[in-house]
C-alpha cells in the first residue's frame, strides 16, 4: 500500500457553527437552538479469564451520551413551554387529560405521541450539506429552569437547556 492512498482526501476541519438541530414535535425550540453537540456513544467491554490474567473484549452494548439542547427562551416562552408539556404529559403530573392530550393527533397534527424523532444536519465550510444524523424515539428527561433576576443591569437573552434520551442515532447519507 502507497503512502499517498492513505493520506486524507479534505483537508478542512469541521466549523462549531456548522450544524442544525430539527425535532419535528417541538418546532420552536428548532428556530432558537444555540447549542446542540452531536452526543458521544461507548462500547461497554468484558473481562475473559485466562490463566496468564485477564483479556479485555469489545462488549456488546452501545451506550449513546442524552442530546442537550441549548436555546434563547422567546417572550411568550412558546419553546420552553413545548417542552415543559411534553415532559408533564409524559409524566402526568395532575391528570389522564395531559397524557390523552400527548397522544390526540387532533389538537396538533403530525405531533401525537409520546416521542419525537430529530434530525441533525451538519454542513461544511461553505454550508452545503454533508451529513445527517438521525436520531430515534427522542423525549426530554430534564428541562433547566428560567433564571429571573431583578438585581441583573445587563439584559441577556434568557437561555434554557434540555435534555433528551433516545433509542439510538445514525448518520444517513
Amino acid at each position: 500500500m502507497q503512502i499517498s492512498s492513505q493520506q486524507p482526501t479534505n483537508l478542512n476541519d469541521l466549523s462549531p457553527v456548522s450544524s442544525r438541530l430539527v425535532f419535528h414535535k417541538i418546532p420552536h425550540v428548532v428556530y432558537r437552538t444555540l447549542a446542540a453537540p452531536l452526543p458521544g456513544i461507548q462500547l461497554g467491554e468484558a473481562e475473559q479469564a485466562t490463566p496468564l490474567g485477564y483479556i479485555t473484549l469489545p462488549g456488546y452494548s452501545l451506550v449513546f451520551d442524552a442530546l442537550s439542547v441549548a436555546f434563547v427562551v422567546d417572550e411568550d416562552l412558546n419553546n420552553w413551554k413545548e417542552i415543559y408539556n411534553w415532559m408533564t404529559g409524559l409524566g402526568v403530573p395532575k391528570s389522564s387529560d395531559q397524557y390523552a392530550a400527548l397522544l390526540d393527533e387532533t389538537i396538533r397534527p403530525n405531533f401525537g405521541g409520546y416521542y419525537s424523532d430529530a434530525s441533525m444536519i451538519i454542513y461544511n465550510n461553505m454550508m452545503v450539506k454533508i451529513q445527517e444524523v438521525k436520531f430515534e424515539n427522542c423525549f426530554p428527561i430534564s428541562l433547566t429552569a428560567i433564571e429571573f433576576d431583578s438585581r441583573s443591569t445587563d439584559i441577556n437573552a434568557m437561555q434554557a437547556q434540555a435534555t433528551f434520551k433516545y433509542v439510538n442515532y445514525e448518520f444517513v447519507t
